[in-house]
C-alpha cells in the first residue's frame, strides 16, 4: 500500500505543477524501489530520524537478548536508552552536517565505555570536570566494561556512521505527521467499512 501511495503521489504532483526532489522515509527499502521505477524525475530520500532511532533501539534490544557477554556489563534497558538518547544528541546537534554526525556517532560507544578521547567539549562532562565525572544515564554512574559488549555495540553503530547514513540523516527530517495522518485515515475507513 505505502509504495503505491507514494508513486501515485510523486506521479500525479507535476500534473498540478510540482515535482518532487526530496522525501522522507524509514530504511525500507520496497517505496523507494517503487519510486525509481515508476517515477520519470530524480527523488532523493532523507532517513526518518523517528524510524533510525528505532532500529537502534531494535538491534540493541536483540543483541542484550540473544547473546551473552561474559565478565561485561549487561545491555539493560537502561543502558539502551542511553546509547538512543546520545544518538539523538549527535545528530541533533549535528543538523545539517553530515561529517559532524559521523564523527559524534562515532564517540558514543567509546564514551560509554571511558574513553573520552574524542567526545566534543559541548556534550562530555568529562572533558570539563574528569575527576568527579559519572554518567548520568548509566547505571550506577559507571561507564560500561568488557571487550565482547564493546565490540558488538561498535559493530551495530558503525552501521549509523557510513557516508551514505549520515547525509541521510543530516537533514533531521521525519514523517511523524503522515504517520499520524495515516493513522487517522486507516482507522476512520475500518469504522466505516465495519459499519456497511
Amino acid at each position: 500500500m505505502e509504495p503505491d501511495a507514494a508513486v501515485e503521489l510523486l506521479n500525479r504532483a507535476p500534473t498540478q505543477g510540482v515535482k518532487f526532489s526530496i522525501y522522507t522515509g524509514d530504511d525500507d527499502s520496497t517505496p523507494q524501489a517503487h519510486i525509481r521505477q515508476k517515477i520519470a524525475y530524480d527523488v532523493d530520500k532523507f532517513s526518518d530520524i523517528i524510524h533510525m532511532k528505532r532500529s537502534l533501539t531494535t538491534r540493541s534490544y536483540n543483541l542484550g537478548q540473544n547473546a551473552k557477554f561474559d565478565n561485561c556489563s549487561p545491555l539493560s534497558q537502561k543502558v539502551i536508552n542511553h546509547l538512543v538518547k546520545c544518538f539523538s544528541y549527535a545528530i541533533a546537534q549535528n543538523k545539517g552536517d553530515s561529517k559532524g554526525i559521523q564523527t559524534a556517532l562515532k564517540c558514543i560507544v567509546p564514551h560509554a565505555f571511558g574513553d573520552h578521547c574524542n567526545c566534543a567539549v559541548t556534550w562530555c562532562g568529562f572533558k570539563s570536570d574528569p575527576p568527579s565525572y559519572k554518567h548520568k544515564d548509566l547505571p550506577y554512574g559507571k561507564d560500561l566494561h568488557g571487550e565482547k559488549l564493546q565490540s558488538a555495540l561498535n559493530n551495530i553503530s558503525k552501521d549509523y556512521c557510513t557516508d551514505a547514513v549520515a547525509e541521510k540523516l543530516a537533514p533531521m527530517t521525519n514523517s511523524q505527521r503522515n504517520e499520524t495522518l495515516n493513522s487517522v485515515v486507516g482507522s476512520k475507513n475500518k469504522i466505516l467499512w465495519w459499519q456497511r
